[in-house]
């Protein structure tokens, strides 16, 4: 029995499943206690081909289209007592597992997520990478329930949590808060924590640009699922707090301080215009 299954979703990533794979089979974790599950959302470009001839590898298929479909069939494969997600376009750092293993060691602990940084190292991206990780340390230490939120492609969950709250609700987005929240109202706040040495690079993240687009994403999608997690956005006080831990923390120049402001202003406008756009459209459905 594997202590860890890692479960990987894919829809078209031949760019970057091997990558990801690669790492994963490369861990500083003993191969006896890991199992890898790839599962195939009905890819048509012919990424999933070389899994076949990859040692201690699981093909598996999903015909329902969805990332949190295909979460769902690996997790009805599954068999430790840790499942770790991450993305076909995520490359877990090679000690990654052992974190996630150390991280689970405390009892209370049922679910990890971890720090997902952007794959590439323009200074942008770096300022925004370094402000989601401040903004996740101050999100997982508030004890505050209703602003904890997941993120799959880099979390850890301890099976039996899956067994008292159930699977991932199939969503386009959002059922990964969605879980975190129904384990929070089941176990308390404790059993989230956030582990930042739990590192995964996101090879999506290779511009300014696509953040702001997921960013838009998760104002839309929040409010899609607020009938299912009441989840609330940060205040203004509340991001200017994360901004200046970022500030202290990383020490940027003043230059790269303002050019990180106009970026976060940036930001929340392409949240708020996410959220905008659920609303207009769940009153055209009304």
């Amino acid at each position: 029995m594997p202590r860890i299954s890692v479960i990987v979703p894919t829809y078209n990533r031949r760019a970057t499943l091997a990558r990801c794979v690669a790492a994963l089979r490369a861990q500083d974790y003993p191969e006896g206690e890991r199992e890898v599950i790839v599962v195939d959302n009905n890819s048509t470009d012919g990424s999933t081909d070389f899994i076949r001839h990859e040692p201690g590898v699981v093909l598996l298929r999903e015909p329902r289209q969805g990332a949190y479909a295909a979460r769902n069939r690996g997790l009805r494969r599954a068999a430790g007592e840790i499942v770790a997600f991450t993305d076909a376009d995520c490359v877990p750092r090679h000690d990654w597992l052992a974190r996630i293993d150390e991280a689970m060691r405390d009892p209370g602990t049922r679910i990890v997520l971890g720090r997902s940084e952007p794959a590439w190292s323009s200074p942008a991206l770096r300022l925004l990478g370094a402000y989601e990780h401040y903004k996740e340390r101050y999100v997982f230490g508030t004890g505050k329930a209703e602003v904890y939120y997941g993120r799959t492609n880099n979390m850890a969950v301890r099976r039996e949590t899956f067994d008292a709250v159930g699977p991932f609700a199939e969503r386009q987005r959002g059922a990964d808060a969605i879980f975190v929240q129904r384990a929070v109202d089941r176990f308390g706040c404790d059993a989230v924590r956030y582990e930042g040495g739990i590192h995964v690079q996101h090879a999506e993240l290779d511009r300014p640009r696509e953040y702001f687009r997921k960013v838009y994403l998760y104002g839309r999608s929040r409010r899609r699922h607020r009938a299912l997690a009441h989840i609330r956005p940060l205040t203004t006080a509340e991001r200017l707090r994360v901004f200046r831990d970022t500030v202290r923390g990383e020490r940027p120049s003043a230059a790269e301080t303002v050019a990180l402001l106009a970026l976060l202003v940036v930001g929340a406008g392409s949240w708020t215009a996410g959220d905008l756009a659920a609303r207009l459209r769940s009153r055209d459905v009304a």
